[in-house]
């Protein structure tokens, strides 16, 4: 996995909220300009709220590793990440639209009659794929079109 996007809402003490994302460009490893970013985005303060605790912190670990020059900025970063997906996955929230189910793909539109039905790239490992082929000057077709 290799990251190189990533969307994040910041709720600020007064409770505005300010909405940066980043999306790598080029044909180079996007991971560089990915962690400068998210780096300059994450400040040194303030919970970093993710939905699956062990993928992102498996991802930022890599990142560290692999990125020594940014290793202990990354290293900051972990005790400060909070897991969304734990209310849902312990029960401590429960809606019967999520089937049984702490995926966000059936919290999100439980809570929020949102979701990710009619997007043409609804899970990670397709956007990774598709990332890779724009990447390389390959372009997937849409879903249920050949």
């Amino acid at each position: 996995m290799i990251p190189f996007q990533f969307s994040l809402h910041i709720v600020q003490e007064d409770g505005a909220t300010e909405h940066i994302s980043f999306l790598a460009e080029g044909t180079g490893d996007p991971r560089p300009a990915f962690l400068e970013q998210l780096d300059s985005t994450l400040g040194s303060s303030g919970s970093i709220v993710v939905y699956n605790e062990s993928f992102e912190m498996r991802l930022l670990k890599e990142l560290a590793r692999d990125f020594p020059e940014y290793g202990s900025r990354v290293n900051e970063f972990l005790p400060r990440v909070v897991d969304l997906l734990k209310p849902f996955r312990n029960f401590h929230y429960y809606n019967p639209e999520q089937n049984g189910s702490a995926s966000i793909k059936w919290v999100l539109p439980a809570i929020t009659g949102m979701g990710y039905d009619g997007m043409n790239i609804d899970n990670g490992m397709e956007a990774s794929i598709s990332f890779e082929r724009s990447r390389s000057g390959m372009f997937l077709r849409r879903r249920g079109q050949g």
